[in-house]
């Protein structure tokens, strides 16, 4: 979900959750967490973030629970580091209560942090970076909480400077919607380094180097991953694009395109509609890339294309969920299917029939309205019909996720009245 702030510091960051029809559950600045009726929730003040911490609230949800994770970084690699609270959105009647606070993960951590749902498995990868060395750690968020141990990757370069100042730590980290790779900001270095990712390992690798911007801060891919947009912080006012599907990287580097002007240029954040909307720094508008796939000035970045007012954006966008979509899927043997579910409107059983099943693994997930997962089913065979009984009343979505990603998705309504 896209956030943004009307405050004054030079990165205020604000979070927010929302179930399935789009209602907000809860938000956070990563110091405190307010419910859907905009009160504090209970015990939800005194997290260890800081609203100048450049992705820091990050919220991700454990599969099939009623929990939420809130992740917070320090800001400039201080000693906090990051560290976890957990909203428990089944409590106070639906309001949720923060169960968990300031549990420690790592420290020193740069400000970079990222997430990408792996589908198929049903589960959430949370990617960070650690601070005076050139260690991804990744973490794996199942149905049973955080793993301990994450998965470090040396891979880049070593992200130095002094604590308590902007250094390394600053930039942002973004992972590519088909999950394959990440790009990250070095401020103080003055680089963008592009890596590959393996979403079934969490292993990061083979570095590429984008040199000579010294302040890097934004960064971010287009939905189907073939271009890169990249910004500078406060001595820059402007957007470039890399494409990506270039030949070879020197001629990934020498595509480089200026697309555009802004304000005060902060973070780049690709959103459900398949733009990216860019931070213009104490402004009351946001810029907007319309066209993210396309090459050069066809991208269309508008430098102030949606209006916040009466309010205003700060340095950042909130740090979001990445996962596979049809924009971004790239693949020949795509699985096309059509679901009948029936009736619909029913009165508590369900008939659900998938057509053009074939035998390749097939997650079948129904969330109902709270966000809350009722059924979890990972198909290997071709049976094509399958009945839910008694459901509550309420509004449900059904997805289809293969291998690739999220392929099709259908609403139904139970009514027992």
């Amino acid at each position: 979900m896209l956030t943004t702030s009307n405050a004054g510091s030079a990165a205020d960051f604000m979070s927010a959750v929302s179930d399935a029809n789009g209602q907000v559950l809860f938000y956070t600045n990563g110091i405190n967490v307010w419910n859907k009726k905009k009160a504090i929730m209970n015990n939800g003040t005194g997290l260890n973030g800081t609203i100048s911490s450049g992705q820091s609230p990050l919220i991700v949800p454990q599969p099939n629970s009623n929990l939420y994770y809130i992740f917070t970084l320090d800001q400039w690699a201080n000693s906090n580091g990051l560290q976890i609270s957990i909203v428990d959105m089944a409590l106070q009647n639906g309001f949720g209560e923060v169960v968990n606070k300031n549990k420690p993960v790592y420290s020193p951590s740069t400000e970079k942090i990222t997430s990408y749902y792996h589908a198929s498995e049903n589960y959430y990868w949370i990617i960070t970076h650690s601070f005076s060395d050139n260690e991804f750690r990744c973490y794996k968020l199942t149905e049973t909480g955080l793993q301990s141990f994450p998965t470090i990757s040396n891979s880049g370069s070593v992200y130095f400077g002094f604590a308590g100042q902007f250094n390394d730590a600053v930039g942002q980290l973004s992972i590519s919607s088909d999950g394959t790779k990440l790009v990250s900001a070095c401020y103080q270095s003055g680089t963008f380094e592009v890596h590959d990712f393996d979403i079934n390992t969490g292993i990061v690798s083979n570095p590429k180097l984008i040199a000579g911007y010294p302040n890097a801060f934004g960064a971010e891919f287009s939905p189907d991953g073939s271009k890169l947009y990249v910004s500078r912080w406060v001595t820059s006012h402007k957007v470039w694009q890399y494409d990506l599907n270039a030949s070879n990287w020197p001629s990934v580097l020498a595509s480089v395109t200026l697309v555009g002007t802004g304000y005060i240029v902060g973070y780049l954040q690709l959103a459900p509609d398949g733009k990216i909307y860019v931070a213009n720094y104490n402004n009351n508008n946001l810029g907007v890339i319309n066209s993210p796939n396309s090459l050069g000035l066809a991208c269309n970045y508008i430098p102030f294309g949606f209006s916040l007012l009466p309010n205003s954006s700060s340095a950042g966008l909130c740090a979001t969920v990445k996962k596979n979509s049809l924009a971004s899927i790239k693949h020949d043997n795509l699985i096309s299917q059509k679901i009948n579910v029936y009736p619909n409107p029913s009165i508590g059983n369900v008939t659900i029939q998938i057509e053009n099943i074939k035998n390749d693994p097939l997650r079948i997930n129904i969330i109902n309205a709270k966000g809350q997962t009722v059924y979890n089913q990972l198909k290997y065979d071709s049976n094509n019909t399958f009945i839910l009984e008694d459901l509550p009343s309420g509004i449900y979505c059904l997805y289809l996720t293969t291998l690739l990603g999220t392929n099709t998705k259908q609403k139904f309504i139970v009514s027992n009245n």
